[in-house]
């Protein structure tokens, strides 16, 4: 199955704008760039949680990284109807 890998978009009128949004291998959003000046992109763990995230905005970049901790370290117990 062939996934998709990126689709764009342009309006034009008052403002013109072209959006394009990216996929990875698996169909996970990847990223987006509005235009030239404006992109976010998303990056995933090995578990494929959203690992970290990083944008450009005016000419500034940043990123931010997530990590996910264990809040239970038992299995949870299954509730029956009753």
């Amino acid at each position: 199955m062939q996934r998709v890998k990126q689709i764009s978009e342009s309006h034009s009128g008052m403002l013109s704008a072209s959006l394009s949004r990216s996929y990875d291998t698996i169909g996970r959003a990847s990223g987006l760039a509005l235009g030239s000046g404006y992109s976010v992109s998303y990056g995933y763990g090995s578990d494929g949680r959203l690992s970290g995230l990083s944008w450009k905005a005016a000419g500034v970049q940043d990123s931010v990284n997530y990590g996910y901790k264990v809040l239970v370290s038992k299995p949870l117990k299954q509730l029956n109807g009753s």
